[in-house]
């Protein structure tokens, strides 16, 4: 079965890139909550006056609150990549052993065909669908309302004029 965690990576990675927004807009906080240095010049002399204004525990909430937003960033970040290195591998062992399979993996030369390919698009071999049970022949239809394509066989609703691959219905 294939894993579908693509989107999840990505809004994992967007997630933990708010993150880092959070921990800019906590170190500026921090910044703004540090008292000031005042210095005067006198005489061609500076001299320290001392410091105005600041609040240490918003210093304290915002130093805490940027370390956090980091941390939590890289690792919303690295959950992302590894969501999205596992998002497109193909954790069944074979698709043509597979039962939800759409495909039926040509014996011959390989190719992937629909599940209701009696014969290779490719090669004309015969098919076996073993999803289904069904061991179906070049002149075999399930019921009187499919017809089998006899240039890639595959099985088609007789509504159905002409096939995918171009050949018109035999009369």
């Amino acid at each position: 079965m294939k894993e579908k965690s693509g989107c999840s990576g990505v809004l994992f990675i967007l997630a933990g890139i708010g993150s880092f927004i959070c921990a800019y807009i906590a170190h500026r906080g921090e910044e703004s909550a540090k008292p000031s240095r005042v210095t005067s010049y006198i005489n061609g002399q500076i001299n320290d006056v001392g410091a105005i204004g600041g609040n240490s525990n918003a210093v304290d909430f915002y130093s805490i609150a940027f370390y956090v937003a980091i941390v939590v960033g890289i690792l919303l970040i690295i959950i992302g990549i590894a969501l999205l290195s596992i998002g497109g591998k193909d954790t069944s062992n074979n698709t043509e052993n597979n039962e939800n399979s759409i495909f039926i993996i040509c014996p011959n030369c390989g190719e992937h065909n629909g599940k209701n390919n009696v014969r290779c698009f490719k090669c004309h071999t015969p098919l076996t669908n073993k999803a289904n049970n069904q061991n179906k022949t070049y002149n075999q239809t399930l019921n009187t309302n499919e017809w089998i394509c006899p240039k890639c066989g595959r099985t088609n609703q007789n509504y159905v004029g002409t096939c995918g691959c171009g050949e018109v219905k035999p009369k």
